[in-house]
C-alpha cells in the first residue's frame, strides 16, 4: 500500500461522491490495532447510481476490474447473487498499473446494513482534509465471525500488534510516576494501541507501507548476501 495512492483513492471516491466504507486490514488498523495490509477494502452501497459512480472514480486512476466486469453487469443483484451462489466470489478485485501497490477489492455483497453502519462509522481525516469512514470495531469483528461479547480476544485473534511508534524525544518518566504495568505483557501491548490509535492516518499508511517495502526485501533478499 502506498499513501499517495490511497489519497488518490480516497480524493477520487469522495469527488465523485461516492457512499463507502473500508473493512478489512485497513480498518483494522484505523481503529488502533496494528495488522498488515497492503489492499484497500470496500463495501459500496449497492444501488446502480453508487455503483456506476464507484467504477467512473476508478476509472481515473486506472484502476479495472480483474474479471471483465461492467457498472452495469455489477449493478444487476441477481447476477452478483449468481457469482456468490455459483462461484463463491466475495469481492471483485479491481487493478491499475498506475497504483500496483494499492489494489483495491469490493464486496460484491452488503454484509451489514450500510445505511446505519455509515452513519455509526469511525471518521478519521487524511491530512486534516480528506474524511474516511471505517466500519465500526463491532461489526469488523463480526465479519470475522467472532463472539462480540469477547473483544478484547476476539481483536487479538484478528490483529498482530507491531512496534509501538513512539516518539524519540519524548520526555522520560520519573520513577516514582512511573506505570509497572507497562513493564507486563499486557501492559506493553495496551500501551501499543493506545499509541497505534493515536497516529494521524496518514502515518499508519506510512508504518504499513514501510512494512510492505521491508516484507518485499526479505522475499527478494541482496544477491550479494547469498554470494
Amino acid at each position: 500500500m502506498k499513501l499517495d495512492s490511497f489519497t488518490a483513492l480516497v480524493s477520487a471516491l469522495e469527488d465523485a461522491e461516492v457512499r463507502y466504507l473500508i473493512v478489512g486490514g485497513l480498518a483494522v488498523n484505523a481503529h488502533g490495532y496494528s495488522r498488515f495490509t497492503k489492499d484497500v477494502d470496500c463495501v459500496i452501497q449497492l444501488v446502480p447510481e453508487n455503483i456506476q459512480r464507484t467504477f467512473a472514480a476508478l476509472k481515473t486512476l486506472e484502476y479495472k476490474p480483474l474479471l471483465p466486469i461492467t457498472a452495469k453487469q455489477f449493478a444487476d443483484t441477481s447476477l452478483r447473487n449468481s457469482w456468490i451462489r455459483e462461484k463463491n466470489m466475495q469481492v471483485l478485485q479491481f487493478w491499475s498499473d498506475k497504483h500496483q501497490a494499492t489494489p483495491v477489492d469490493i464486496f460484491v455483497d452488503e454484509p451489514f446494513v450500510f445505511e446505519n453502519e455509515y452513519n455509526n462509522a469511525l471518521i478519521k481525516p487524511l491530512f486534516g482534509k480528506l474524511s474516511v469512514r471505517f466500519v465500526t470495531i463491532e461489526t469488523l469483528i463480526a465479519m470475522k465471525k467472532l463472539p462480540i461479547g469477547h473483544k478484547t480476544k476476539s481483536i487479538s485473534k484478528i490483529c498482530v500488534c507491531g512496534k509501538s511508534p513512539m516518539s524519540d524525544n519524548q520526555p522520560t518518566q520519573s520513577l516514582e510516576n512511573f506505570d509497572w504495568q507497562l513493564t507486563t505483557f499486557t501492559g506493553a501491548r495496551r500501551e501499543q494501541l493506545r499509541r497505534w490509535a493515536d497516529l494521524p492516518l496518514e502515518e499508519i499508511i506510512l508504518a504499513l507501507e514501510e512494512m510492505q517495502t521491508l516484507t518485499e526485501q526479505l522475499q527478494s533478499p541482496d544477491p550479494r548476501l547469498t554470494e
